[in-house]
């Protein structure tokens, strides 16, 4: 996977990630720092998002489809170590359709504490899809706290590319399915906080 390299190769304490297709605001980097400074036991920051077209021109909240707009999550919340088990769904559909903001990230607008992935660098490799979502499952199942911010420091790229929830079908559903079923053996057996 993608980011197998990318963790063991980084020397800092938090890892920041970016899309390609994506963009970060020019103070992404000292607000994750600030925010990582301050809140004790932090292992993930996440921030609002900013949705632009494939030409970089900001898309307006009335412009995007029901989908996006559930997304956009417009107060800070805080999400404690040990509460993993409740992001356990049933089914894959159950996950894919859960109506709250806590599986759905984009990447770039995460930036976890490195050794929370480094520590399980052969869960990160295993995830097919959503390695965001395994992210916050990793950190939480480590009791480290979740922090999202409503402060857009990321630009989020929507395009006809994207592997979104709503357009699975075939091989896609069935990535989606087995890291369904890798995060909740993920919750199941790694975690500490129990």
């Amino acid at each position: 996977m993608w980011a197998r390299g990318g963790i063991e190769e980084s020397s800092g304490d938090v890892i920041a990630f970016l899309d390609d297709d994506d963009e970060w605001l020019q103070n992404k980097l000292s607000h994750v720092d600030e925010a990582f400074s301050k809140i004790a036991g932090l292992g993930l920051y996440h921030n609002l998002f900013q949705f632009i077209d494939t030409n970089g021109n900001e898309l307006h909240h009335h412009e995007l489809p029901a989908y996006y707009r559930s997304m956009i999550l417009e107060r800070s919340v805080i999400i404690r170590g040990g509460n993993a088990d409740l992001y356990m769904r049933s089914s894959v559909n159950d996950w894919l359709n859960a109506n709250y903001w806590s599986l759905f990230y984009n990447t770039s607008s995460l930036s976890v504490i490195k050794d929370a992935l480094a520590r399980r660098l052969e869960l990160v490799e295993s995830t097919n899809l959503y390695s965001d979502a395994l992210f916050f499952i990793l950190v939480l199942t480590q009791c480290y706290a979740v922090l999202h911010e409503p402060i857009i420091l990321t630009r989020y790229r929507i395009h006809g590319e994207q592997t979104s929830r709503k357009v699975l079908n075939g091989e896609l559903m069935g990535m989606a399915a087995k890291d369904h079923e890798l995060f909740n053996r993920v919750i199941k057996e790694y975690n500490t906080c129990r």
